[in-house]
């Protein structure tokens, strides 16, 4: 008897977390922090096939809406963060706190030249890219292709001492390859961003992505391979210095980790455009947004990116054009139906060397 009753009250307190998790899922915290959606209570099977399923869907859930899961994580995390060790798998920390992004394929191993494409690989790459760009130039439409760097790329100094490269990476082997192949309209952005970051900050020291000045110096280069596009002058971009959050800082729990930076000040720059897209439409990985400013002599470009250019670069790039359209690369996919319902004149591939894919689809 004593067992049983001793079972019970061990079931019974294994199971009150779940039970406050699922009265009371607000106390978990939000999904601003993790910057992911948490799992939501799957609700009560009602046949066989969602039977089946319930079960791994409620443990995600208990999991996600733990009771005061936000403060555990931050708590934990601040400690760990302190001892230069991580609470998440996707996150690195290198020296003096600065935080590295490790997922997005082989990320680390790319940075040092360890993941590489084998030569025909990047032939098969780089032959596939130049064919894209014969085919929309006989169009009229001129196709170019932008690297982003990574942050890995940009600040080694700040990786461990064991981060040392020992070969090519796979942004040198395309880039190699293109210019082997006579291919023009690939704009290198490793050169311009390096040189830039030994007098000031063009990466968040908490973020994945460079900040509004390194986008900036992005824009600069990329503009000067569209003579026909509108160049904005620095006179008409204003800074300010600014506290920023981090999406590193975040997926270790570390909310409160800011640091300072110059961000770009909207209502003081002159930025004439406009979205031509509803709000309440906007979804960037489908359908993208466009933009459009009154100067219609300009010309019109589609920008094939990712989060670089939707959440930084697109300010500076949206009134260098009279239509533009910013839409998720998909994995650098090509799709000629955007093309001939938008028509473009440029086509402008901006891609983060981490998601550069290993085979163009």
């Amino acid at each position: 008897m004593k067992y049983r009753t001793r079972l019970f009250v061990a079931l019974l307190v294994l199971s009150f977390p779940a039970f406050l998790t699922l009265v009371f899922p607000g106390l978990s915290g939000s999904s601003n922090t993790e910057l992911r959606a948490l799992q939501d209570f799957p609700g009560l099977p009602t046949d066989f096939s969602t039977f089946r399923k319930w079960p791994g869907q409620f443990d995600k859930f208990t999991a996600d809406r733990f009771p005061f899961r936000e403060d555990i994580i931050r708590v934990i995390g601040k400690h760990l963060y302190s001892m230069g060790i991580s609470i998440s798998p996707d996150v690195f920390i290198g020296s003096r706190g600065w935080l590295f992004l490790k997922r997005d394929s082989d990320v680390l191993d790319e940075s040092r030249g360890i993941r590489n494409l084998t030569a025909t690989e990047v032939n098969e790459w780089a032959k596939t890219y130049k064919g894209r760009r014969e085919q929309l130039q006989k169009q009229g439409i001129e196709l170019l292709l932008v690297l982003v760097p990574n942050k890995h790329t940009v600040y080694p100094q700040f990786m461990p001492k064991w981060n040392f490269p020992v070969g090519r990476t796979i942004t040198d082997q395309i880039v190699s390859e293109l210019h082997a192949l006579q291919t023009e309209g690939v704009i290198d952005l490793r050169g311009t961003l390096k040189e830039h970051a030994r007098s000031e900050l063009v990466y968040g020291r908490y973020n994945s992505h460079w900040n509004d000045r390194g986008a900036y110096f992005g824009y600069q280069e990329i503009i000067k391979n569209i003579p026909d596009a509108l160049q904005l002058g620095e006179q008409q971009i204003q800074f300010e210095p600014r506290r920023v959050f981090g999406d590193l800082s975040r997926l270790i729990g570390q909310v409160d980790l800011t640091e300072k930076s110059q961000a770009l000040n909207i209502p003081r720059s002159e930025l004439p455009f406009s979205f031509d897209t509803p709000a309440r439409q906007m979804n960037f990985y489908t359908s993208g947004f466009r933009t459009e400013t009154s100067l219609s002599h300009l010309p019109s470009a589609l920008f094939l990116c990712d989060s670089f250019t939707s959440d930084y670069l697109y300010q500076y790039l949206a009134p260098s054009f009279h239509k533009a359209l910013f839409v998720h690369h998909k994995g650098m996919e090509f799709n000629q139906e955007l093309i001939a319902s938008f028509k473009p004149d440029y086509v402008v591939y901006i891609i983060v060397e981490r998601l550069i894919p290993y085979k163009l689809p």
